[in-house]
Formats: C-alpha cells, sequence, structure tokens
C-alpha cells in the first residue's frame, strides 16, 4: 500500500513489494484490495486475495490491529473486495464471496451485515454525514451452470446507512456492452454534481463473461455516468 501527494511522490510505503505475507497467514500484507480512512486519518487495508484480513494502521504506517478470517461467520471473510469508513468512525467491507457488506466499529466488533447482494466487489459513501448513502458494485455470476440466470448482476445497488435498498442499477439480463448496463464493476466514485463514475474490468476476461460471442474490436469505455443526486444525496 502506498500514499502519495498529489504529484505522484510516494509518501508512504506499508508492505514489501514482491514479498507477500504467507497465504492465510493473517499477517499483512499478501494481496490487498482496497483501502479506506478513519475520521482520525487512520488507514484501513482489506487484505482480500491470500488473506482475510482487515488491518488498521496508525496515519504513519504503524499496524495498530487486525481482524477477520476466513469463512462465513459474522467477522470471517471470503475474499474482502473493497472497504469505506464514514464520519462516525463505523467501517464497512464488501464481503465478497459470502454475499454480504458488513459493517464493524473502528476497533473491529461486529456490529451488522447487509445480505441480499449478490458477490458485492466495489463500495462507495455518499451524500451527507448525517445521513450518508452506499452504493455497492455486484458482480454477476461466474460459474457456467448460472452464467445466464437473469437479476443476479452485474449491476449496481444503492442502499441507505442500515443496509435498505433504495433503488438498483442495470443486472435484470445479466452482463451487457449497452449504455447504463455493466460487466463488472470495480470500482466506484461520485462527483460534486451527482454523476457517478464506474471503472469496469470485464473486457479483461471476455471468455468469462461471453464465452460464446468474439470480443468487439472497440469496446466501449469503462467510464459510466449515471444520475444519481436524488438517490445519493450528494452535498452540491
Amino acid at each position: 500500500m502506498r500514499k502519495c501527494n498529489t504529484d505522484g511522490k510516494v509518501l508512504l510505503t506499508i508492505g514489501i513489494p514482491a514479498k507477500p505475507a504467507p497465504f492465510m497467514s493473517g499477517e499483512p500484507l499478501h494481496r490487498c484490495t482496497h483501502t479506506a480512512l478513519s475520521p482520525k486519518g487512520e488507514i484501513y487495508v482489506s487484505d482480500g486475495y491470500g488473506n482475510a484480513r482487515i488491518h488498521k494502521f496508525s496515519p504513519d504506517g504503524k499496524l495498530i490491529k487486525s481482524w477477520g478470517a476466513p469463512g462465513t461467520d459474522p467477522g470471517q471473510f471470503n475474499i474482502v473486495h473493497s472497504i469505506v469508513a464514514d464520519t462516525d468512525g463505523w467501517v464497512y467491507v464488501a464481503d465478497r464471496e459470502n454475499h454480504r457488506v458488513q459493517v464493524f466499529d473502528g476497533n473491529g466488533k461486529y456490529e451488522a451485515q447487509w445480505n441480499n447482494l449478490h458477490r458485492p466487489c466495489a463500495l462507495c459513501r455518499c451524500g451527507g454525514a448525517k445521513n450518508p448513502t452506499f452504493v455497492i458494485g455486484e458482480l454477476g455470476p461466474a460459474m457456467p451452470v448460472n452464467r445466464k440466470v437473469p437479476n443476479l448482476g452485474p449491476r449496481l445497488s444503492i442502499v441507505d446507512a442500515k443496509g435498505k435498498r433504495i433503488a438498483r442499477l442495470g443486472g435484470e439480463d445479466g452482463p451487457d456492452l449497452a449504455s447504463g448496463k455493466f460487466l463488472a464493476p470495480h470500482g466506484i466514485a461520485l462527483d460534486s454534481r451527482g454523476d457517478m463514475y464506474v471503472g469496469e474490468v470485464g473486457v479483461t476476461d471476455w471468455k468469462t463473461n461471453f464465452p460464446d460471442e468474439e470480443m468487439p474490436a472497440v469496446v466501449r469505455s469503462s467510464r459510466c455516468l449515471q444520475k444519481l443526486e436524488k438517490v445519493a444525496d450528494v452535498p452540491r
């Protein structure tokens, strides 16, 4: 994990490049997937590939604590893929292959989980500090047996701070290159106008998404815009 200034200068490095921690050792870091900052500037790192942990570091990169283990129980993970924190210090974790988002306090105490999601892999917190909303990127089916099953994604779900669904975009008919639909939403950000930017990686694994189709010579841009002012309550 690297912290950089706006000119790209590396200010802090956590972990040793090309020397991952042992597989499922719980030690930082094996193959980390995302980062988030607490209100105090502490750094949370989701260590999701080859590990099943959340690591909490001080602003200067010293390990404070780690939590999590492989499994399906509360506080356990199966590919922890994204993480965000809110202004009150709550930590939200996309537990991808357990099909849920888990909620913790800033010290890793399990508080709640949001279910009825399909392989959530991207999280974005938006809206005001008192009434935040969350945009969740959900992957579609990956196995041949259910790849063409409708209404499983890929899609975006918008939920409130209790995990109650407010809206959903895409996913009715599976992956699609059409405008407003998705292949594999992996990163989400919103700007001050409420426009949403979605980074996708699906075209890098075209044969999984479309095994019977030849990839077009020109694939649409992976930047997707959707107006979400009323849903996300983004401050102007």
